[in-house]
């Protein structure tokens, strides 16, 4: 029992958490792929030999790449110097800042939904209509004829 309190109670629940979650997943997964065949699936065909020789060259390239990617890491490392350069560079000369957070300005989803609905009138059958004048000449140009014009 000190042991546990060494360790924090929180760290063996988001432990607990963590190893329940890898055996939910498992099990989804177990049932997913490994179960019963679906009858509705029997007329699905494998892939032919046409689709199988499609694909050929990105499975090649995914393996050649997986065992010898210094082709590859050679073409963008000058790339990537440049890069690394310039941000050191940056940070040296004193040019770089930190961003400004803009926590304080953000909308919660809740409060962008109100303002969608307050923003919107509703006649008897349910149908939206914005408070705003809107512009039907523009509907016009742009092809949309909704049939209900003023």
């Amino acid at each position: 029992m000190e042991h546990l309190q060494q360790i924090g109670g929180g760290r063996v629940i988001a432990a607990t958490g963590v190893i329940l979650a890898a055996l939910y997943l498992l099990w989804a997964y177990q049932r997913v792929f490994h179960g019963p065949q679906n009858p509705e699936d029997e007329p699905t065909k494998d892939l032919t030999n046409w689709e199988r020789l499609t694909l050929l060259p990105l499975i090649v390239a995914i393996v050649f790449l997986g065992i010898y990617p210094k082709p590859m890491l050679d073409r963008i490392e000058p790339a990537v110097d440049k890069l690394v350069s310039h941000i050191e560079e940056t940070i040296e000369d004193g040019s770089f800042t930190e961003p400004v957070p803009t926590t304080q300005n953000r909308t919660s989803f809740s409060d962008l939904l109100k303002q969608t609905h307050e923003s919107h009138s509703y006649d008897k059958h349910g149908d939206s209509h914005h408070d705003n004048h809107h512009d039907h000449e523009s509907d016009h140009k742009q092809g949309s004829h909704s049939g209900d014009h003023e």
